[in-house]
C-alpha cells in the first residue's frame, strides 16, 4: 500500500510525456492525460491483488449493508476523507481564487468593485502555474509522506487497542523523527533546485521564461511546507488509531478558513506565490495544533531526543544546501536553451552533491535515523 502513490505518480507522468504523441490537437492531449490519470488509480488497486493472493487473502464483494462493521466504516469515512484531504482542499481553494483573481488572457487588466476599478493581482495563467507546481510537490509527498503514514498506521492502531501509551509515544516520536529527517531536506532541496527542475521537466515550446519563473517561484512557497504536508499524514493517522476522527476535521476546517483569508491577503503582494505560501502556512499551523492536542489526548511525550534529532537534521540540511549551491553555480542557467543532457546534468549534479553532503554530515553527527535508513536500504538490496 505504501508504494501505491508512487505508481500513480509514475502513470500520470508517463501520460503527460506521451500525450504529444496521441494527437496534434490540444484537446486530444488533454484527454490522454485525463485517461492516464484514471488508469493510474486503477493500477493502484490492481497491484495489490497478486500480493493479497500470495497471502491467501481474496476479495469477494458481498452486498450486506446491515453489517455493523460496514456501517462503522461508512459513518467514519466522511471525516477521515476530509481530515486527510485538507491540503488538497486548500490547493483547490487556491486554484479557484487563481481563476477568479487572474486577469483574462485578452481582456482588461482590472475589474470593478464598489464602483472602483481595481487591478487584477495576478496575470493570466495563474491557475496553470499552481497546477504545475503542485504536481512537483506531490512527488515527495506521495513517495515519502503517504508511504510512511500507511506503513506506521497499523502500529499506532495496535498500541492504541492495547492501551500501551508508552509504546505508542515511542512509536510516534520515532515516526516524527523519520518524517522530519526526510521532510526538512526535501523542502530545502526542492527550494534550491526548483529552477533546474522546472527547466528540465516543463521548459519547452510555449512554456517560456516567464512561465518557468512563475512556476519556480510558486514551488518555492509550496516547498516551505513539504515537511508539514508529510507530517500531517502521520499525525492524522495517529488520531484515527485512537478512534478520534472529529478533531482532525475541526482543526482542518479552521485551517481551510485560515488558508482562504491568507489567500485573499497575500495575492496582492506575492501574486500566485501568495496562494502557495498560504497553503504552506496553513499546513504548518495545522500540524502544530494537532501535535499539541495529541500530546494532551494520549499523553505523548516528545522527548529531548526528538529535539536533538531535529537539530541534526537541520544542520545536515544546511550543509546539503551549501553544497548544492556551490555545484549549481558551475552550471549557469541557459535561458531555456541547452540540450536535454545539459539540463539533466544541471539538475542531477547538484542533487548528487547535496545528497553526499547530507549523508556525510548525518554520519558525522551520528544521526541514528539516517543510519537506520542506510541499514534498511542495504538489507533490502
Amino acid at each position: 500500500p505504501a508504494f501505491a502513490p508512487v505508481v500513480m505518480n509514475i502513470c500520470w507522468i508517463l501520460g503527460a510525456v506521451l500525450a504529444p504523441y496521441t494527437g496534434k490537437t490540444l484537446e486530444k492531449m488533454i484527454y490522454a492525460v485525463a485517461i492516464a490519470t484514471f488508469l493510474s488509480g486503477l493500477v493502484q488497486v490492481i497491484i495489490h491483488i497478486p500480493v493479497l493472493r500470495r497471502k491467501e487473502l481474496y476479495y469477494r464483494p458481498i452486498l450486506q449493508f446491515s453489517d455493523p462493521g460496514l456501517k462503522l466504516v461508512l459513518a467514519r469515512m466522511g471525516p477521515v476523507v476530509f481530515g486527510l484531504a485538507v491540503v488538497q482542499i486548500n490547493v483547490l481553494v487556491d486554484s479557484i481564487i487563481a481563476v477568479g483573481f487572474a486577469a483574462p488572457q485578452d481582456g482588461p487588466g482590472y475589474f470593478h468593485f464598489a464602483g472602483m476599478a481595481i487591478n487584477y493581482p495576478m496575470k493570466a495563467g495563474a491557475a496553470s502555474v499552481l497546477y504545475y507546481s503542485d504536481r512537483l510537490i506531490q512527488f515527495p509527498l506521495g513517495v515519502f509522506g503517504i508511504a510512511m503514514a500507511t506503513a506506521i498506521f497499523p502500529l499506532f492502531s495496535t498500541h492504541a487497542v492495547r492501551e500501551d501509551w508508552n509504546t505508542f509515544s515511542i512509536t510516534f516520536n520515532r515516526a516524527l523523527k523519520f518524517m522530519l529527517l526526510i521532510g526538512i531536506p526535501a523542502s530545502l532541496a526542492i527550494i534550491m533546485l526548483r529552477e533546474p527542475i522546472v527547466d528540465l521537466i516543463y521548459r519547452r515550446k510555449q512554456f517560456d521564461a516567464e512561465s518557468a519563473y512563475r512556476t519556480s517561484r510558486v514551488i518555492f512557497f509550496y516547498a516551505i511546507g513539504i515537511w508539514a504536508y508529510c507530517g500531517l499524514h502521520v499525525l492524522i493517522r495517529a488520531f484515527y488509531s485512537v478512534k478520534d476522527t472529529i478533531t482532525p476535521v475541526k482543526i482542518g476546517a479552521i485551517c481551510v478558513g485560515l488558508d482562504f483569508v491568507l489567500n485573499l491577503s497575500l495575492i496582492w503582494v506575492l501574486r500566485e506565490g501568495g496562494l502557495a505560501l498560504s497553503t504552506a502556512i496553513s499546513a504548518i499551523v495545522q500540524i502544530i495544533i494537532l501535535t499539541i492536542i495529541l500530546q494532551k489526548r494520549v499523553r505523548i511525550k516528545i522527548g529531548s531526543e526528538v529535539v536533538v534529532s531535529i537539530l541534526k537534521t537541520v544542520t545536515a540540511s544546511v550543509a546539503m544546501a551549501i553544497a548544492c549551491w556551490f555545484v549549481l553555480r558551475l552550471f549557469p542557467a541557459s535561458d531555456g536553451g541547452g540540450s536535454l543532457y545539459f539540463k539533466g546534468l544541471r539538475l542531477f549534479a547538484p542533487m548528487t552533491a547535496a545528497f553526499a553532503a547530507f549523508a556525510v554530515t548525518s554520519i558525522l553527527l551520528k544521526s541514528e535515523e539516517f543510519r537506520h535508513l542506510i541499514r534498511l536500504s542495504l538489507r533490502k538490496s
